[in-house]
This record gives C-alpha cells, sequence and structure tokens, in this order.
C-alpha cells in the first residue's frame, strides 16, 4: 500500500522574527534553511571504515529570506519589516553584547539567538525591488506549516522604480548620483557571525552568536553619465527605497567600470562606493 505524500507549499509558510527587530514579514517570496555540522573522521588501525564522527564545533545554522519591499506610508507596514527594524538589526550585530533575535519560516527552518550577517538590496527599472536578509544562530528546530490567508486581508503598497531615489552627502563633490537618470541602485552590507561554544558546552545547542565588526557595506550605481570620479572624497550616500532609507557613511569610491559599444543604446557608468557596516544606517 502506498504512503500518503505530504508536502508544504508557500501558503503555508510565514517568517517571523522576536526579540530584536520583530516583525512579521508580510511580502516573503522565499525562505532558505541550512545546518551544516562540522564533524570529523576518525579512523582506526586494524579496521576498515569510519570508527566515529564526532561533531568538535558549533553547528552552523543560517536562515536566508527575500521579501519586497513597501513604501513609505504604506497601510499594511505595521507589523512588516521596516527601517526601524532593520536598523535595530544591525545595531545589535555590532554590540560586545547583542541581545539577539528569534527567526523561523514555518515548514521550512527556525532559529534562536540569531544575529543578522547580511542585507542584499537590489532596485532597478523594469524590475521589482527585492531586499534578502541573512541570520545565523542556533537550530531552532522546523516549526510546523501554517494555515493559509486570504490576500484580501492585507492591504500593502510595493516599492516601484518611481519611488527609489539615490543622493549623495554634503562635500561629495561632482554631481549627485541620481542626476543623470540612474537605471540601477544596489546595497549590500555584510558582517561576519560566529557561534562560539565553550568546553563542556553542546555544540548543537549552547552555542551564542557574535558579530565580529566592521565587516564591509557598499552601494553600486549604474547611471548613464559619469558622475563621481575615482579620486572624489569621502562622502554620505543615501539610497531611499520605499519605507527604507540606506545610508553609507564616509564612504569612497572603490571601482567605477565605463562601457560603451556599437548598437547600444547608451553608454553605461557603473561604479561602487565601499564603507564599513558598522558606518551603515537605516532610518
Amino acid at each position: 500500500m502506498a504512503v500518503a505524500k505530504t508536502r508544504v507549499i508557500y501558503t503555508e509558510g510565514l517568517v517571523a522574527i522576536t526579540g530584536v527587530g520583530a516583525a512579521t514579514i508580510q511580502t516573503a517570496q522565499n525562505a532558505t534553511f541550512t545546518l551544516t555540522v562540522p564533524r570529523e573522521n576518525v579512523n582506526s588501525m586494524g579496521y576498515e571504515g569510519v570508527v566515529d564522527r564526532p561533531q568538535l564545533d558549533a553547528t552552523d545554522a543560517t536562515l536566508e529570506f527575500a521579501f519586497i519591499p513597501q513604501t513609505q506610508g504604506s497601510s499594511g507596514i505595521t507589523n512588516d519589516m521596516n527601517a526601524i527594524a532593520m536598523d535595530a538589526l544591525i545595531d545589535d550585530a555590532i554590540l560586545g553584547t547583542p541581545t539577539r533575535s528569534g527567526i523561523s519560516a514555518l515548514g521550512v527552518g527556525a532559529l534562536t539567538g540569531a544575529l543578522m550577517n547580511s542585507v542584499a538590496v537590489d532596485g532597478a527599472v523594469g524590475a521589482m525591488p527585492t531586499t534578502t536578509i541573512g541570520f545565523t544562530g542556533v537550530d531552532g528546530g522546523v516549526p510546523g506549516k501554517g494555515t493559509p490567508t486570504s490576500a484580501n486581508s492585507l492591504s500593502v503598497e510595493l516599492v516601484e522604480p518611481k519611488d527609489i531615489s539615490l543622493s549623495a552627502g554634503a562635500g561629495a563633490g561632482n554631481l549627485l548620483p541620481n542626476s543623470s537618470c540612474a537605471q540601477s541602485g544596489a546595497v549590500a552590507w555584510d558582517l561576519p557571525v560566529e557561534v562560539i561554544i565553550c568546553l563542556s558546552d553542546d555544540p548543537n545547542a549552547d552555542g551564542e552568536a557574535f558579530g565580529n565588526p566592521p565587516g564591509t557595506a557598499s552601494i553600486t550605481v549604474e547611471s548613464l553619465a559619469d558622475e563621481l570620479a575615482a579620486g572624489v572624497g569621502q562622502s554620505d550616500y543615501t539610497v531611499v527605497i520605499g519605507d527604507f532609507e540606506y545610508e553609507l557613511q564616509n564612504a569612497r569610491v572603490d571601482s567605477k567600470t565605463n562601457s560603451m559599444a556599437v548598437g547600444d543604446l547608451f553608454a553605461t557608468f557603473n561604479y561602487v562606493l565601499g564603507g564599513t557596516a558598522d558606518g551603515f544606517e537605516v532610518s
């Protein structure tokens, strides 16, 4: 007799953060939960095969999800991930004594004592803007699947290209990054997070996550004209995507790529502004 098959589909999944940055992610698009167990193979003279495979360090548990940001003043933004929650997660990750968060994706996986380790934001003409956030923490198991809810109960206003703007702070020199028809803007924030255990701790349950600043942060822009010289002085740069205003402080140009070809509608001017993760704010 065939065994009954079960599955989990997207209408039964829900991503939520508790503690620092508490939010229910109303516009989540995907979630990925990963466990990596650091084991050591032990062989012995006179025996074929592995005698044992003990775990010698903390399990690496991560959860990453992507969502579509909402516009400023959206009626559905109250319980969703917003700028205040995002900034709280950034601040907590660089503290010496972090509070840490819990994060779960129903039917997929969960973390306890987690810190945010990455943020990737992409916005471009002709594409739906997305934000991807990653966390590192302790394995919290796989929570049961949820119950589907009618979309009629959710009122949101999603970000479109008209809700995205770029600007440079005082002293940036040259043109503002939005002055010659920017085509795309991306923000990246990365902070190494390690899970630490002590002797006598259980590597599966007793780890504590700590961020390792300064980390890195960057803004990448594609424009229709050359806007910032490679040697321009450091300045504050801002990318506004709906409800989120990402500010990279004391940034400088790290790289530039200018290109043009026969058959292209226009030349493209791409540049990357670099800084550190602990010099990054969201408001």
